[in-house]
């Protein structure tokens, strides 16, 4: 368990299908994925905790080149039960042409919570 969740409801799913213009990127889901990214791309996320005490966070890149991926806020805490938004941004012109890859991690201050994996997958 990482110490929080990413809660999504069926309404976001349906909303989301693209057979209906709707943007699977707008899901509140553990990847970030783009077919379009071209200059740049937003991805937002929020993260429900689900412990009993206040765990403090922090968010790291991995696989991609240095600049192509910023975290906003890039560390925080979050409240047992509370809830934290982050927007990931993604700049295109640092990436090659085609599809790129790499992860998203969240590191936290508790030993016993295990390092959080979200993979990017950007296409430009």
């Amino acid at each position: 368990m990482a110490g929080f969740v990413l809660d999504e409801t069926a309404a976001n799913f349906s909303a989301a299908n693209p057979a209906s213009s709707g943007v699977l990127s707008t899901l509140n889901l553990a990847n970030l994925t783009s077919a379009d990214c071209a200059a740049s791309c937003t991805f937002t996320r929020t993260l429900t905790s689900t412990t009993l005490v206040a765990h403090s966070y922090q968010v790291t890149f991995n696989d991609l080149p240095v600049g192509a991926a910023i975290a906003t806020p890039d560390s925080f805490t979050i409240a047992a039960g509370g809830t934290q938004v982050i927007t990931i941004s993604i700049d295109g012109t640092v990436l090659s042409s085609g599809w790129n890859f790499g992860q998203l991690e969240i590191s936290t201050d508790d030993i016993l919570l295990p390092l959080t994996h979200m993979p990017i997958a950007i296409n430009l």
